[in-house]
């Protein structure tokens, strides 16, 4: 069933931009309805306009269920051949239709893109009734012949059923420029029909592209790529859909929505090398810091931050005046024992970007976020293996052929990576020496302390054994029961 409410056009259910090319081949194919050029849309849609004109209840719904939620395809249902009465009904139709003249040629490519009376684009796309256009082509074809007395009887006959509405190709590209479509190609990931102003400018997509053939893919296609690569935080992913190229910054810039470029540039600027974020409230900004001052000014809120620690600038303090004081010897105690539990759990921390890697299932060929591939059982890259085998495996490694335990200190290194990680960078030696002073401090003061508990304790189990021997002598032991629990009485 064909439905126009005057703002869109439902055929079968479903739109223009929602039906699928070879559904509707498919449909039309099995009503014997195909049109000459199979790849045309606008023919393919028009033609299941004029279908669901003739199709009854059932088919309708049976199609209709069919191109929304897919299954086996509804057969047509045999018709049983028109009687007498009918053929001579038909007869006296196409008569009439021979009076009023043909109806004009369907052009969808007419109809698209179709600016509205205040100047704006719009897809919803009033149609003259039919009528009007075929007294105009009645009027060049018969060189004024007088029309006026099937004027009112089309008027009567047309319904708002009778009403086409050409069906408006509603563009996923968000660059659509409101002219009426040129030349309309082909894209080859989506494998639909666009003009040409929904594609990018050339074939190339990268400067550095060299495709054999014309490829063509359009920009809403080229969005999602990029788009889906952002979301999944792989940068190293982003590059021409037809070859290995990759998209430069301003490639990236050119066909991404702003969203997905922002959220790019953030990821891209995390990746930097000697970042140091702000810690400045609600600020968010990070910048490159290189001078050997630790002390770090934000460019957008001057808010200071020290660069060694990751931690808001201590004012009056130098960097080793800082590690000394208790609180930070308890983050560095904390920091360890986290990395204790990480590494219980196996994480690691990727060769490349340094940053930890949590695995919860699959195999141990690890790939970063980053890009690198490596082994996350002993972090060799992958590159190494297949050029020299299991051989490139660390000794201590289950794929290596002669694997050896790990050795205690070989655990210990292992260990200290994740507290960096954690920590917020290398352990300095002011840290470690200050906290070596106060354990012994803590020691100490501990040590007297612990002697005095013991004696306390020994006096008074000495004195409970006096006791029990004024009471009595020696106690009584309990006799060894060496029954089982279950036979007890």
């Amino acid at each position: 069933m064909a439905f126009n409410d005057g703002r869109r056009s439902l055929v079968l259910g479903l739109t223009f931009s929602q039906h699928h090319t070879l559904h509707m081949q498919q449909v039309l194919r099995a009503y014997e309805r195909l049109p000459e050029n199979l790849m045309n849309r606008g023919a393919l849609y028009a033609g299941l306009f004029e279908l669901a004109k003739d199709l009854d209840e059932d088919e309708t719904r049976n199609l209709e269920n069919w191109l929304k939620n897919g299954g086996e395809f509804p057969a047509p249902t045999p018709r049983a051949p028109p009687t007498t009465a009918e053929a001579d009904m038909a007869g006296l139709n196409a008569d009439e239709e021979e009076e009023l003249g043909e109806w004009p040629d369907y052009n969808p490519e007419d109809f698209e893109n179709v600016p509205s009376e205040d100047g704006s684009d719009s897809s919803e796309i009033e149609v003259d009734r039919l009528g009007d256009d075929s007294d105009a082509e009645d009027e060049s074809r018969d060189d004024g012949e007088e029309q006026d007395r099937h004027d009112s009887d089309e008027e009567d006959d047309l319904g708002d059923d009778d009403l086409l509405e050409p069906p408006v190709r509603r563009t996923r590209g968000s660059r659509n420029t409101g002219k009426a479509p040129g030349v309309v190609i082909e894209c080859l990931i989506c494998a639909e029909e666009y003009d040409t102003s929904e594609f990018p400018p050339t074939t190339k997509i990268t400067a550095s592209c060299h495709h054999k053939n014309d490829e063509r893919v359009c920009v809403y296609c080229l969005q999602q790529t990029i788009a889906t690569a952002v979301a999944e935080g792989q940068l190293h992913l982003i590059n021409c859909p037809f070859c290995p190229e990759k998209l430069s910054h301003g490639e990236v810039k050119q066909f991404a929505t702003r969203e997905v470029f922002a959220r790019f540039e953030y990821l891209k600027m995390m990746a930097t090398p000697n970042l140091v974020m702000c810690l400045g409230l609600n600020c968010g900004s990070g910048q490159i810091h290189t001078d050997e001052d630790p002390m770090m000014v934000c460019e957008v809120c001057s808010f200071k931050t020290c660069a060694v620690h990751k931690l808001p600038w201590h004012e009056g303090l130098s960097c080793e005046e800082f590690d000394m004081d208790d609180s930070q010897i308890e983050r560095l105690e904390e920091a360890e024992a986290t990395a204790k539990l990480l590494a219980k759990e196996h994480a690691q921390v990727c060769p490349n970007c340094r940053n930890g890697v949590s695995r919860i299932d699959g195999c141990d060929h690890m790939t970063c976020h980053c890009g690198n591939e490596w082994c996350y059982l002993c972090g060799v890259s992958y590159e190494d293996i297949k050029q020299r085998g299991e051989e490139a495996h660390a000794p201590t490694c289950i794929y290596h052929p002669r694997r050896v335990n790990m050795r205690r200190d070989q655990e210990q290194a292992k260990q200290a990576q994740l507290t960096q990680l954690i920590h917020g960078g290398p352990v300095s030696e002011a840290l470690e020496k200050a906290r070596g002073r106060r354990n012994e401090r803590v020691r100490a003061e501990l040590r007297p302390l612990a002697a005095q508990a013991a004696e306390r304790r020994m006096r008074e189990m000495a004195e409970q054994e006096k006791e029990k021997r004024k009471e009595g002598g020696e106690p009584k032991r309990p006799r060894l029961n060496l029954h089982a629990p279950w036979e007890e009485r």
